[in-house]
């Protein structure tokens, strides 16, 4: 369900991109400007592509070792991947306060964040708030949502 949200728009994109060079081509318009305009446009949309399955690889690897990680980093790539649903949604998302690092299972606790925010997101959606806002803190080395 988050790929697919995450691909719709440069899916969305993509199309639009080959609809309007077939159309130039067709009316005889179709000029380098614009070609050079649809390859540079086009690769970034198939890159962001990639880059958003790279990132559901990443996110559900399994960790065998505790290692350092800074939580904000962790807590963005969460917010990466839930973006588009959020905003489909209407809900926003803010974080406050200062980074910290971490010693544990990076991807297990992305996937707690992933569980915390999903019910966030569930809950605004269940009381139909039009506007809702998830608010993040990092402070102390503790965090709050």
């Amino acid at each position: 369900s988050m790929i697919a949200h995450q691909w719709r728009q440069p899916l969305n994109s993509l199309s639009m991109l080959n609809q309007s060079i077939i159309l130039k081509y067709t009316r005889g318009k179709l000029d380098k400007e614009f070609v050079e305009y649809f390859k540079v446009n086009s690769k970034n949309q198939i890159q962001n592509m990639s880059k958003t399955i790279d990132d559901f690889r990443n996110f559900f690897r399994v960790d065998k070792k505790k290692k350092d990680f800074n939580i904000l980093n962790a807590v963005k790539s969460v917010i990466d991947i839930q973006e588009a649903q959020l905003d489909s949604h209407g809900i926003k998302i803010q974080i406050d306060g200062e980074d910290f690092l971490f010693n544990g299972y990076d991807s297990e606790f992305k996937q707690v964040i992933l569980n915390i925010i999903n019910n966030a997101k569930d809950a605004i959606i269940e009381k139909g708030v039009k506007e809702g806002k998830i608010k993040i803190t990092l402070k102390d080395n503790i965090i709050s949502i």
